[in-house]
């Protein structure tokens, strides 16, 4: 017993250690790179797609994979391998996975009708997530909340994966967000889409379901909307306007 708890003391104390060593090499250091970043990317993708299922519809996946690869073209992320697919539900969603993986909703696909621009502004915006590495610092959050355990365990890979495979849990800050706007209008825009798309989106959302409990949608339920954000996203518009 005497041994084993001498081997546990040992464990934390040079999990502790380590901590602190990566901590002493600054806030900004990475913890998780492209490589890993793929890795639980790939797993949280089977995960949501074993769970809700994609929309196989051909025509419009080639619609949504030409837009998406049109728009990731303009990202600076190309140590990524970008997908962009449909899951079989009605909700009016889309959700950004680490390491490239875009998911747009089949309920999106049918709240946005014709409005190419809309759809290409939801897209851009889940594109810039991923351009500025908001799923990583999210994992590197997830790291130093449960540092000593991540560091004497096995799985952390599978357990951050699932982490984001729970998709209606996630929640980017509002800082997050206001970037993911300004880099998607502008990835939109310079692939040629419409800039105002975004904030037409948004409005649309807000004229429909309101900000209330009851009826609201699921994209108001995992991404925040005011008025504020509204403004923000026509003034960037604005600057990309032809």
């Amino acid at each position: 017993m005497r041994a084993v708890a001498r081997y546990s003391l040992l464990a934390v104390a040079l999990a502790i250690i380590a901590v602190t060593a990566v901590a002493s090499a600054g806030a900004n250091a990475a913890l998780i790179g492209s490589k890993q970043e793929q890795q639980i990317g790939a797993q949280a993708a089977a995960q949501i797609e074993s769970r809700y299922g994609l929309y196989t519809n051909p025509s419009w996946n080639r619609y949504v994979q030409a837009m998406g690869r049109r728009i990731a073209a303009q990202s600076p992320r190309h140590d990524i391998a970008w997908h962009f697919k449909i899951l079989n539900t009605g909700d009016v969603n889309a959700v950004s996975l680490p390491g490239g993986y875009i998911y747009v909703f089949r309920g999106l696909l049918n709240f946005v009708g014709r409005d190419q621009g809309m759809l290409a502004g939801v897209i851009a915006h889940e594109v810039g997530h991923v351009s500025a590495h908001h799923q990583t610092k999210m994992m590197e959050r997830e790291f130093w909340t449960n540092a000593a355990l991540s560091l004497l365990t096995h799985g952390r890979t599978q357990q951050l994966a699932s982490m984001f495979s729970n998709i209606y849990d996630l929640h980017f800050s509002r800082k997050d967000e206001y970037q993911a706007d300004e880099l998607g209008v502008k990835y939109a825009s310079r692939a040629g889409y419409d800039p105002y798309g975004l904030a037409r989106f948004l409005q649309k959302l807000e004229a429909r379901y309101g900000n209330g409990p009851s009826g609201i949608a699921s994209y108001l339920a995992t991404h925040p909307s005011n008025s504020a954000r509204v403004q923000r996203a026509r003034a960037y518009a604005a600057q990309y306007a032809r």
